[in-house]
């Protein structure tokens, strides 16, 4: 083919295709600010940074069309113009016609290839915080429009909410005021406690890919759901509800990861902050273990063990205090709590309660109950030791004076023994090798598929992305080739006729696409589905290449 043919046509094609893609990515890039403009998280100049941060990712998109688009008009014009046939009785073979866009298909197969594995994944984190709430927004948010914050086993309403400064002392990002305050506990979608409030201070803290949301309410009063449906009223002052976790989706997506990263990661998935929560979750529950098996040690060898716990002493202000319980043991885990088993001769179990050097209340108790309580790791875990049908006895007034009460809790305290340091730093495998020296446990072996589901759906989805960005990126040469062969075939029908009839496979093609990633991520679906999926990922390219061969055998044939 002469070279002077060959840019004749290759700056015609270069021609289109710049304008053609300019128009589509900036069609493309404002349908991608709607969504997140009409959810309100974008002003006037937010809303004009989304758009211009959208245009690098957006030509994954727009890129195969407008490339098939340049091809069908330069060739149906070549065509009608005899200039094709001029081309062929002077010797030159459809073949070597068809070069020109074949070069320029594969140079931007290449170039879209490190866009989509390079350049893009920044562009998509880019847009994906130019749109989000902080967690502090979200909260303020939903309670101002009278709609409650709500996780797995948590309902929080509030009748106003309002930022506030953090106050000193406090470890946290931020801190959210709400007022009049209903908390709903539920396990397993049934209700078992509900608190109500004055007031409630949310703090948030920010740490790796999660914030943590710790409520504090003051003034509160609890009703506790018995299994049998009776309900207890109990005045508890402030009551620390359960940490509620947030994970920040744009720390572990897949689609926000360049090649590097995403094959960094498929060798080792425990770096992945999904699979890492799964691993941190067996790790809670061997360190929840451990402190018991401790505790239980110490018990039925002395018969006593010591923790130290924050109280409010006759100021009301908290003084670090010692408690020692006294018991035969810990009986059998029931209800997320361990029972604590009489003394020797049947003795009750006793918590005694030091400030300072001098002992000041007395616990004594048939039923005691201690619950973990396991944050954020690798915080070293807190018991809260509850007490039913408990004695209490000041021992700091003469002479000493005991009441009765229904029910009695000692909240957050600390034993003085390094079990999570020990758990930090071991990898999956070894973890699941330790937890198996507890025994078979129905929770263990719920972990342990969770962990292995986890790892097999990253892997699944890196796969699905990195075929899923070459399939989009191999679409510009085939896409560009069947536009170019479509137009010398039709040679008598209209530019926008061809176009249609390339338009369709193409379209086709990326829904296939799309359709084999889905398949390959489904990590539920029937054995092999990997291999289906990355098949039918493929096969709308394959297609649109066998059409464009077949339509260029007729076409020499003619």
């Amino acid at each position: 083919m002469p070279l002077l043919l060959f840019w004749y046509i290759l700056r015609d094609l270069l021609k289109i295709l710049a304008i053609s893609t300019a128009v589509l990515v900036t069609i493309i890039s404002f349908g991608a600010a709607i969504k997140p403009l009409s959810d309100g998280t974008l002003g006037p100049l937010a809303l004009l940074k989304y758009i211009l941060l959208a245009m690098p990712p957006m030509l994954q998109f727009a890129l195969p069309f407008s490339a098939a688009f340049s091809a069908t008009m330069v060739y149906h014009r070549m065509t009608s113009d005899n200039e094709i046939a001029a081309c062929a009785a002077s010797g030159v073979s459809y073949p070597q016609l068809l070069l020109p866009p074949a070069t320029l298909g594969v140079v931007l197969t290449i170039a879209l290839s490190m866009i989509s594995n390079y350049v893009s994944p920044r562009f998509w984190e880019a847009m994906a915080r130019a749109s989000s709430r902080s967690v502090a927004e979200v909260v303020v948010g939903r309670i101002s429009r009278g709609e409650p914050v709500q996780t797995d086993t948590l309902l929080l309403y509030a009748r106003n909410a309002q930022r506030i400064a953090v106050p000193e002392g406090r470890d946290a990002d931020a801190a959210i005021f709400l007022d009049r305050v209903l908390a709903v506990n539920t396990l397993k979608g049934e209700v078992v406690a509900t608190h109500t409030g004055r007031q409630c201070i949310i703090y948030l803290k920010h740490t790796g890919s999660m914030t943590i949301i710790t409520p504090v309410m003051e003034r509160a009063r609890m009703i506790q759901v018995d299994s049998d449906g009776q309900q207890k009223h109990l005045r508890i002052g402030e009551a620390t509800l359960p940490d509620l976790v947030v994970e920040d989706e744009i720390e572990h997506s897949p689609r926000f990861m360049d090649v590097g990263r995403l094959n960094a990661v498929y060798r080792a998935p425990e770096t992945y902050s999904r699979v890492q929560r799964r691993v941190d979750e067996l790790r809670r529950w061997l360190t929840e273990r451990e402190l018991f098996r401790l505790i239980d040690e110490q018990l039925r060898e002395t018969g006593r063990v010591r923790f130290t716990v924050a109280l409010p002493d006759r100021r009301n202000e908290l003084v670090a205090s010692q408690a020692e319980l006294r018991g035969g043991g810990l009986g059998e885990r029931e209800g997320g709590a361990w029972a604590v088993l009489p003394g020797a001769g049947n003795a009750p179990a006793t918590m005694i309660i030091t400030q300072g050097i001098q002992p000041a209340v007395r616990l004594e108790s048939q039923t005691v109950r201690l619950r973990p309580r396991i944050r954020l790791l690798p915080e070293e875990p807190t018991l809260d030791a509850e007490f039913f049908d408990v004695t209490q006895t000041a021992l700091d007034t003469a002479p000493a004076r005991s009441r009765v009460f229904d029910r009695q809790m000692v909240l957050n305290m600390r034993f003085d023994a390094p079990i999570v340091r020990h758990l930090r730093d071991q990898p999956a495998r070894q973890l699941v090798q330790t937890a198996s020296t507890y025994g078979q446990d129905e929770t263990l072996n719920r972990l342990k598929q969770a962990i292995a589901v986890e790892v097999v759906r990253l892997k699944r989805h890196i796969i699905a992305r990195i075929h899923e960005r070459t399939a989009m990126s191999v679409s510009c040469l085939v896409m560009m080739m069947l536009g170019a062969v479509l137009a010398v075939a039709l040679r008598s029908a209209l530019p926008l006729t061809v176009y249609f009839w390339s338009f369709v496979p193409a379209i086709l093609g990326l829904v296939v696409i799309s359709s084999g990633a889905d398949l390959v991520k489904d990590v539920d679906q029937f054995g092999g589905a990997e291999i289906v999926g990355l098949a039918v990922m493929w096969s709308g390219n394959l297609v649109m290449a066998l059409l464009s061969l077949g339509f260029l055998r007729k076409v020499q044939r003619n």
